[in-house]
């Protein structure tokens, strides 16, 4: 560069220090700002995640079950510390303008443990069906009035299956009933 050119460039003076102070309202615009960010992260982890729990199949192996539970276990420590991720930002100017952001922070880890509901419902460890019950709520329920048990029909001994028309599914309610 020519000495011509270099005086054209503006020059820093020395007497300019450091540039105003923003206004109060100016740093909480700015505090809200950083919070939304905070709390619209989870937003861009849930396709990412779907991606995952959807390329990692519905088979007890124990790559989809260390995702599953991942799925689970970040949500749940994410909810249990809000107060304290968004504690830096909570002022007394910023208090109630911080609720939304927290109840969307609060919305977004709850889809992504209803991501995980969805993945363990996949893998056939949700039991939201009551013939996936029953069996079990009678057996125990005969067991606990009877003292018989359900499987032998007797004390423990014998073959006689006595309660095994309670144990079969349920004819009563069927698609194809005549009225």
């Amino acid at each position: 560069m020519s000495s011509r050119q270099l005086t054209a460039l503006p020059q820093k003076s020395a007497k300019q220090g450091p540039s105003t102070p923003a206004n109060p309202s100016e740093t909480d615009d700015l505090f809200l700002k950083k919070a939304w960010e905070i709390a619209l992260a989870p937003a861009k982890a849930i396709p990412m995640n779907a991606i995952m729990m959807y390329m990692s199949g519905n088979t007890l192996q124990i790559f989809s079950i260390m995702m599953t539970v991942m799925l689970f276990m970040n949500p749940i420590k994410a909810l249990s510390s809000v107060g304290s991720t968004f504690s830096r930002f909570d002022n007394e100017r910023t208090h109630a303008r911080l609720w939304p952001v927290k109840l969307a922070f609060i919305a977004l880890q709850i889809a992504t443990i209803a991501l995980g509901i969805w993945k363990v419902n996949g893998m056939g460890l949700l039991p939201y069906v009551i013939h996936i019950w029953r069996a079990t709520y009678v057996c125990l329920m005969l067991t606990a009035v009877t003292g018989l048990h359900a499987r032998t029909g007797s004390h423990g001994k014998g073959n006689d299956n006595r309660w095994s028309t309670l144990l079969r599914p349920s004819r009563r309610f069927s698609t194809d009933m005549q009225m």
